[in-house]
């Protein structure tokens, strides 16, 4: 007599094989995600640092306010850009990229990401991380 199909229990030791497979997956897929869309505000940072440079050599001095800034990355897909305000001290500036959605229970990453007028990463809660540099070492 031949058989025809599968048994319950091969079966069932397939689906178990996926579901693991998918488990280890989906994180490392969701990780990944986040990932490139944290590469958004490293762009747009390194654009502000690009036009500040620009507006400094032009006004020697950097400024606090986006508008007089040619091209300044506005509102993005995943993050939207600011400068913080220093009250006429145009030798320093702090640009922010802070992260939209933030009550998206799947991001992984930081909601702001701020930057000196160095490019070295300012940390939220105290002083400037001297030995990070957010062009090489990402913060994941």
């Amino acid at each position: 007599m031949k058989r025809k199909g599968f048994t319950l229990i091969e079966l069932l030791i397939v689906v178990i094989i996926i579901g693991i497979l998918a488990a280890i997956a989906i994180p490392q897929f969701m990780s990944a995600l986040e990932k490139s869309k944290a590469t958004e505000a490293y762009i747009g940072l390194g654009k502000i640092r690009t036009i500040q440079a620009i507006y400094k050599a032009e006004n020697g001095g950097y400024t606090d306010d986006s508008d007089e800034l040619d091209d300044f990355p506005g509102a993005e897909t995943y993050w939207t850009f600011s400068l913080l305000d220093y009250d006429d001290d145009d030798t320093q500036y702090t640009a922010i990229a802070e992260r939209l959605a933030v009550n998206d229970p799947l991001t992984l990453v930081d909601n702001q990401i701020r930057i000196d007028e160095e490019g070295r990463r300012i940390a939220l809660d105290g002083p400037n991380d001297d030995d990070a540099d957010p062009w090489i070492d990402w913060p994941y």
